[in-house]
């Protein structure tokens, strides 16, 4: 039986990097969030309910 981790690091990897990477993502989305809902003529929560939709 082989030792060590149950998952190789191409499985792991990308799962670390989606953790790290997903506040960065939250935080852009957020910052946008006034300047689309100014563009589109729209409330901050109309804008948020159309970014957080699922697709």
């Amino acid at each position: 039986m082989p030792s060590g981790s149950p998952f190789s690091w191409r499985f792991v990897a990308p799962l670390y990097m989606g953790s790290t990477l997903n506040p960065i993502n939250s935080s852009m989305i957020a910052t946008a969030l006034v300047p689309i809902a100014a563009y589109m003529h729209v409330s901050v929560a109309q804008t948020t309910i159309l970014v957080t939709a699922p697709i």
